[in-house]
């Protein structure tokens, strides 16, 4: 699961540290020929029953854990003295057997638990090993009785401590592996306490049981008792496993329920959008979260909401979002309109694809669109950079859950926005007037005009060019005020280009893109330099005089509809209502 930097550097090299350990143990107790020769089915069946329980492990919240160890202290009391060195490689070969079994499953199957990576792999063989061998040497140093018989055992010391010891090494191992390397101990779960005890002791009498009838009873009542003790731990595993699937359930309709609520409370896009980012990152368990929202108005993708490990993006401003967080893969989805899972080798994925990546890639990406009335809203993704954590098919299945009940509530806040925004508008075009209407100069006049048309459009910068008199219309020499550009910026508007028609009768030009727009080719050198990539120019009239024109800049492409240019178009009417020429 989730993990820090710093945690996988500690556990990483602790992982081969134990393995190395462990090799070096089974390295000075190789076993002998006789005890191979004496015990060889036994061993078999132990080591088979051990990768069977590995295999069957109970399935927790964020991890797994096995009874493997029931089956340990089964191979050591049930065999002498002189056999334990090979039921220590039985154990070790065991659950190497299954740690490769699950190393295959964790890289194929549809889970939601992380992959298990060669050093995890080495980490749980050790495990066993280690938690064997301890708790063996203490029993023997002890005086424990090995093999363990009805006649000769009771609940000494030496087995006192021996169980103890073993289910002491291998719970610590286990908090040590997956607690720390996998889930991070803010998201242990209290409800794993329970089902973590039970596995540990629930299997240990029926180990210590079919040892005993091992060595006294017949065969037939050793298979019994062995056949009991898998049944046991099967079991467990099934329990845990439809409460798993349970439990996946209820995460998807509380997040539907969530989400709904969302839908009925929260107008305000950014709450929202943060209640949709709990939902996937606990369905998902991810803390790397990206909304992207097409923005019709500039002709782009926004990004209002971006999670880096945990935490958001406070500090980059909204326009240069799009330089740092914009991939080829949102927009790929956002233009196919399709959803896109890339479990793992996501740079191969990206050049079949065609797409040249520009950034470090992640190790796992998963995104969908966010579909509305027949249109692509935007796009959700979520990516991992851990190479154990690859996104699958469920994981894909989830995150389409969430958008198609997200899509419709952000599809709702942006209509309430819009709403805000055109109220909002109504009142600046208010305000304009009360504050034009007053005995201003010319200059204070042209200063309102100028910032009235910044707060109304939102553009980037603003210019006027005004005939201060009846010469200058004749000439066509416009006396310039500028905001937001460089003060010696001149390009003369496409409408004062053809003086011949009277500004009264020119419509507003709207440049969605003046790379684009052949209207716009003679401004390109002179907007280039001011970065400006559309614009709208408004004629600035009062009855049948032409007065100048209003130019509204953008330093990005836009889309100009006709709401919002009906509003500017109203916005120049009034400011061509007062008198600005003196």
């Amino acid at each position: 699961m989730l993990r820090s930097i710093n945690q996988n550097r500690l556990t990483q090299p602790l992982s081969y540290a134990l393995a190395l350990l462990a090799v070096i143990i089974l390295i000075t107790n190789l076993p002998s020929g006789d005890a191979i020769a004496t015990y060889g089915g036994r061993l078999l069946l132990y080591g088979g029953l051990m990768a069977l329980a590995m295999f069957f492990a109970f399935i927790l919240a964020d991890s797994e854990f096995s009874a493997a160890h029931a089956i340990g202290i089964l191979a050591f009391l049930a065999l002498p003295e002189d056999a334990t060195p090979a039921a220590l490689w039985a154990i070790t070969l065991g659950s190497l057997l299954s740690g490769l079994i699950i190393f295959v499953r964790s890289h194929n199957r549809d889970t939601r638990h992380p992959r298990l990576t060669w050093s995890g792999l080495f980490f749980v063989v050790a495990q066993q090993t280690l938690s064997f061998y301890l708790a063996a040497q203490l029993y023997v140093n002890l005086g424990g009785i090995l093999p363990l018989k009805r006649d000769t055992w009771d609940f000494d010391l030496p087995s006192a401590f021996m169980l103890g010891l073993y289910c002491l090494a291998y719970i610590v191992l286990y908090v040590v592996f997956f607690l720390i390397e996998f889930v991070p101990l803010r998201r242990v779960r209290q409800s794993d306490i329970v089902p973590i005890l039970t596995v540990l002791f629930l299997p240990i009498p029926f180990a210590i049981l079919a040892a005993v009838i091992a060595n006294q009873l017949s065969a037939p009542l050793e298979v019994i008792s062995v056949f009991g003790l898998m049944l046991i731990i099967i079991g467990l595993y099934a329990v845990s496993n439809s409460e798993f699937r349970l439990r996946r359930q209820l995460d998807e309709l509380r997040t539907l329920s969530v989400v709904t609520r969302a839908m009925r409370a929260h107008l305000n896009l950014d709450a929202l959008l943060k209640t949709v980012y709990l939902q996937v990152a606990h369905l998902l368990n991810t803390d790397d979260f990206t909304v992207a929202l097409f923005n019709p108005d500039r002709n782009r993708l926004d990004f209002p909401l971006v999670i880096r490990r945990g935490e958001e993006d406070n500090v980059t401003d909204i326009d240069e979002r799009p330089a740092i967080y914009g991939d080829l893969f949102i927009q790929h989805v956002m233009n196919t309109g399709t959803p896109l899972l890339i479990s793992e080798n996501v740079p191969e994925t990206a050049r079949m694809m065609g797409l040249a990546l520009s950034q470090k890639p992640p190790a796992s990406w998963v995104g969908v669109p966010l579909l509305a009335g027949g249109r692509s809203l935007g796009v959700i993704s979520v990516k991992s950079d851990d190479p154990r954590r690859s996104f699958r098919p469920e994981d894909l299945r989830l995150l389409n859950i969430v958008a198609a009940s997200a899509s419709i509530a952000i599809e709702n806040a942006q209509l309430y926005r819009q709403q805000t925004e055109r109220a909002e508008q109504l009142s600046i075009l208010n305000n304009i007037a009360q504050l034009l209407s007053g005995t201003l100069s010319p200059d204070s006049v042209l200063d309102t005009i100028i910032s009235s048309a910044s707060a109304l459009s939102q553009a980037n910068a603003v210019a006027v060019y005004v005939f201060m008199d009846a010469t200058a219309r004749e000439e066509n020499d416009p006396y310039i005020r500028v905001a937001g550009l460089d003060e010696k910026f001149s390009a003369l508007p496409l409408l004062l280009r053809q003086p011949e028609i009277p500004l009264a009768r020119q419509m507003p030009i709207a440049i969605a893109d003046v790379m684009t727009d052949r209207r716009s080719i003679d401004l390109r050198s002179a907007l280039a330099r001011e970065n400006i990539a559309a614009l709208v120019e408004l004629p600035l009239v009062m009855g049948e005089t032409g007065l100048g024109v209003i130019v509204v800049y953008f330093k990005d492409t836009q889309y100009f509809s006709g709401d919002r240019l009906e509003v500017l178009r109203t916005f120049a009417t009034q400011a061509g209502d007062f008198q600005i020429i003196k």
